[in-house]
């Protein structure tokens, strides 16, 4: 045998070793697959077990409102139907899904558990179905104690197969677990053998040409391996070309990785510089404070002379933000006149490079450019969604040292700032609306108060609040709950304002009395009062806050409404 295996090459045999272990691992992960899908399966019928457990009590509590409470209501009839329909539903893909067939089959004490609850619930099915036939009130009670009876017994069978099911998962993973042990303790034990193996045929071979490996490190770079015959001379032979290469890569690699760090570091830098811009941004309103930051930021990265921000106004391209500049410039370039009229945003103009100021279309600014030291430039559009504010400006003083490399950032940054310009536009125009409407809704002659889902106060005009008898929002809104106003609740009134969240408007007349709202020391006279509640639907269509319309009746309202 030992002969036999000898006529064997080392590839072989490695080749032999690596099928076995493939194959053992192969049987493994299919064992671990099925117990696990077994474990899955087991969770499943854990899972539908407790539902219909749910679905019984659910039954039995709408049998207990239609018989014993009486309630004869076509919906809880339909409650029952539709009770009716689910349990079967639910028995039915348990009892028919291939995939728990094999589980139930194999536990005589599950399969006939099962059968069990499926026969119950026909005989509570055929019972439920026999209340239609009952012609006296103790003949419905006899079916429905007979109801209980068996969903009793459905539960307590439920109960049972739950507790088998979870005895049985708990068995698989036990078995898992040991199964598990065996695999790592076999795992080990191949690896012990396959070591001694690599160390007698391959480590202890190697250990000379470990050794002169060592020399050749620690001696001058000229240090080569001693070449001989046979296999290892073969080896020290291709290790000795192998050096040679190795010393052409390495000086080329090391050029390649200070290239690399250079472009690391100026990356970096980019990073940084549109955190800090996007930081400013996220703390700040003023404009012209993240456009400063930004062009500082630029400046500092890119290594350019200046950088400017030119945006659209009235009277042209102005001026907004610039560093590496005179303040004669920021005076005499302060507007681009002629210019705006080529304001547009194009798909291929982005980013315009202008390798001398001489090709830039405005020869006053140009020349104002190169007077200040500045003879090549990067033009950026600010944009967003199709809207061009203006342009970002980079300058260079030498008429080659644009790097196109810097490009995609400096795109990253005129983005950033269109995208800044667009929302604080839209938050200021929103916040004069909402400023708008707040003053409108403060000056309307009757009460209103706004009130979102939870029933608390969010918005109160100041008709409202001269009647309620308060001087400032903090006692009303965000503390008071229109849902635990006493003279509401006293009047039976909160739950017509609740079918406001339904999407009703709702109407109705109280004599309202502050006073009497416990938890607020409201001094406002009591009147009479109609109130309208209506909801407020958000920009999704959903119902977010609805608002009541306090409006005082008079008496001539009552004399007008009495004779309606």
């Amino acid at each position: 045998m030992t002969k036999f295996l000898k006529d064997f090459s080392t590839y072989l045999k490695f080749t032999a070793v690596f099928l076995v272990l493939l194959l053992v691992a192969a049987f493994d992960y299919y064992s671990f697959y099925e117990r696990t899908r077994k474990i899955e399966f087991f969770e499943e019928l854990n899972d539908r077990f407790g539902t219909i457990q749910v679905s019984i009590i659910k039954l039995e509590y709408t049998l207990d409102m239609f018989i014993v409470a009486r309630r004869f209501e076509d919906t809880t009839v339909g409650l029952i139907k539709s009770d009716i329909v689910k349990l079967d539903k639910e028995l039915y893909e348990l009892v028919t899904n291939p995939k728990y067939f094999y589980l139930i089959n194999e536990n005589i004490m599950l399969s006939d558990g099962l059968v069990s609850i499926v026969e119950d619930w026909q005989i509570v099915k055929s019972e439920i179905g026999s209340l239609s036939e009952a012609s006296t009130q103790g003949e419905v009670m006899l079916i429905h104690n007979a109801v209980d009876l068996k969903t009793i017994l459905i539960q307590e069978a439920t109960d049972r197969l739950v507790g088998l099911i979870v005895e049985s998962r708990n068995q698989v993973l036990l078995e898992t677990r040991t199964r598990v042990f065996w695999t790592i303790g076999g795992f080990f034990s191949v690896l012990i053998l396959g070591f001694f193996f690599l160390y007698k045929r391959i480590i202890s071979q190697a250990k000379e040409a470990s050794m002169t490996a060592l020399l050749v490190k620690s001696t001058e770079s000229g240090s080569r391996f001693v070449e001989g015959r046979g296999v290892m001379g073969s080896l020290m032979a291709d290790l000795n070309v192998m050096l040679d290469s190795i010393k052409k890569d390495g000086e080329v690699k090391i050029r390649q990785c200070e290239h690399f760090e250079e472009m690391a570091d100026n990356r970096a830098c980019q990073i940084s510089a549109l955190m800090a811009i996007n930081t400013i941004a996220a703390s700040s309103l003023s404009q012209d404070e993240v456009l400063e930051a930004g062009v500082k930021e630029v400046v500092g990265c890119v290594g350019s002379g200046a950088a400017m921000v030119y945006l659209d106004d009235e009277h042209g391209l102005r001026l907004r933000a610039s560093n590496g500049v005179s303040k004669s410039f920021c005076m005499d370039g302060a507007i681009i006149p002629q210019f705006i009229k080529n304001l547009h945003i194009g798909s291929n103009s982005s980013v315009v490079v202008y390798d001398s100021m001489d090709e830039y279309p405005n020869e006053r600014f140009a020349a104002l450019m190169k007077q200040n030291g500045l003879n090549s430039m990067v033009s950026v559009q600010i944009h967003f969604n199709e809207t061009l504010y203006g342009y970002l400006y980079v300058s260079y003083t030498d008429s080659g040292a644009i790097s196109i490399d810097n490009l995609p950032y400096l795109e990253a940054v005129a983005s950033g700032f269109g995208t800044y310009i667009s929302y604080i536009n839209r938050f200021r125009k929103e916040y004069d609306s909402k400023t708008f409407l707040e003053v409108l809704i403060n000056q309307l002659p009757f009460g209103i108060a706004i009130y979102d889902r939870s029933g608390t106060c969010r918005m109160i005009n100041s008709t409202h609040k001269k009647f309620l008898g308060v001087r400032s929002n903090d006692h009303v809104v965000g503390s008071f709950r229109v849902f635990e106003d006493d003279v509401l609740v006293e009047q039976g009134m909160v739950m017509s304002i609740k079918k406001s969240y339904e999407g009703y408007a709702t109407e109705f007349i109280i004599n309202y009395d502050p006073g009497a709202i416990k938890r607020f020391s409201f001094n406002g006279v009591p009147k009479k009062l109609r109130i309208t509640s209506i909801p407020l639907y958000d920009s999704g269509g959903e119902i977010a806050n609805i608002a009541l319309l306090y409006d005082a009746v008079s008496e001539m309202d009552e004399d007008v409404g009495g004779a309606d």
